[in-house]
């Protein structure tokens, strides 16, 4: 592979998301602790209000992605950023990459209500799950407080989580990746001499088991997001620019990985497939073993770092 294929130490467009990475997780997660510890004493709680703070930090992305794009090839002075700018990039996931700063902002919003959605749907599985099973009012309750912000799958984990403490074969709670360590003691203890945990401590290592998990969704979140919307805002910097001449209109883009062990494979068969790049309408093809795909703009899945690069082709 070349070595223009991977990034600079110092990525602006990278940088840019990585700006704003820590504190967009942060308002996610305070978004929904905050109606984890609310919801029961008021169950028509606004959801979208409590997330909508985390949205600004997409549209900060954005234009810290456009940004320092647009200070990098530094198009002449008479070239003026066009109003109301209406076109669009296809994008995997059915993500649209947005080209004006109202775009980003629309799009933004248009996340808090997906996100919003989502957590709705899992209070009201869990609701469903716990009547269905005949718990009483204060167990679905609890169920509740420990299932806002996380998938159904996440949810179920941290419900198996509190069962396997519950019914005294704690060794299985050892086993949970992102459990609080400060309890293991405890759980070991209670596995040898084969007594119950009791139950305040296990709702104590539950709740941190819970939050724990809910600030690694929040930071996985931040993470995509925010690289999608530097990716975007650089993709608008450029596209503005050879609409107004500043750069030919043969320019291609091409993809940038990082140059480390955590690379994964569907990244990096990217710029093998396509080491000179696309066009900048044109997507991405991937290839990882049997599977295949298209993607307009990084980043590819959860937890990718790449980024877009621009080369004048005339």
């Amino acid at each position: 592979m070349q070595v223009s294929n991977f990034q600079r130490g110092d990525d602006p467009v990278r940088a840019a998301a990585e700006s704003v990475e820590q504190q967009f997780a942060e308002d996610v997660y305070r978004g929904w602790n905050g109606l984890s510890a609310t919801w029961a004493e008021d169950y028509g709680i606004n959801i979208v209000a409590a997330l909508t703070s985390a949205s600004f930090n997409f549209v900060r992305a954005y234009g810290r992605g456009h940004n320092v794009m647009w200070d990098l090839i530094k198009p002449t002075d008479q070239i003026r950023k066009k109003e109301g700018d209406a076109s669009e990039i296809g994008f995997s996931f059915r993500r649209v990459a947005p080209t004006t700063l109202a775009a980003a902002e629309e799009l933004a919003a248009q996340w808090v209500r997906e996100i919003s959605e989502e957590t709705r749907t899992q209070i009201n599985l869990t609701m469903q799950e716990g009547m269905a099973r005949g718990l009483p009012v204060p167990k679905i309750a609890q169920n509740i407080k420990e299932s806002i912000g996380l998938t159904e799958a996440q949810a179920k984990a941290v419900a198996n989580y509190r069962r396997n403490l519950e019914r005294t074969i704690p060794a299985k709670a050892l086993a949970y990746r992102l459990r609080d360590p400060s309890f293991d003691d405890e759980v070991g203890e209670a596995v040898t001499q084969l007594i119950p945990l009791k139950q305040p401590r296990i709702d104590e290592a539950v709740a941190s088991y819970y939050q724990r998990y809910l600030r690694y969704r929040a930071t996985t979140i931040a993470r995509f997001e925010s690289l999608f919307a530097s990716n975007a805002g650089a993709s608008s910097a450029i596209q503005q620019a050879v609409s107004f001449g500043a750069l030919p209109s043969g320019t291609v883009k091409r993809w940038l990985i990082s140059r480390d062990e955590r690379t994964c494979p569907v990244c990096t068969s990217i710029p093998e497939i396509q080491p000179n790049g696309v066009r900048l309408d044109q997507p991405f093809e991937w290839r990882a073993g049997t599977k295949s795909g298209l993607v307009m703009l990084p980043p590819e899945h959860p937890s990718c770092r790449c980024t877009i690069t621009y080369r004048a082709m005339r």
